[in-house]
């Protein structure tokens, strides 16, 4: 593909791997405790989920979404 049919702004591109802040929802591995864990700097939403299980192994991510 020529340049010049790329996309701008494509997943290959320098933008898409800007970091950026998630809240990730977590579950307690043996009980129903739910709690919301801030990232500070992930590249899209399956880099915070991996960020947070590091941070907290005792919970599993659920959902990542930008945090405000």
């Amino acid at each position: 593909m020529s340049g010049r049919h790329q996309p701008e702004h494509g997943a290959d591109s320098a933008e898409a791997w800007v970091p950026r802040p998630f809240l990730v929802l977590m579950e307690h591995r043996w009980n129903d405790d739910r709690i919301k864990v801030r990232v500070a700097a992930a590249i899209g939403p399956r880099d915070a989920k991996a960020q947070a299980r590091d941070l907290r192994p005792e919970y599993v991510p659920l959902q990542a979404e930008d945090a405000p």
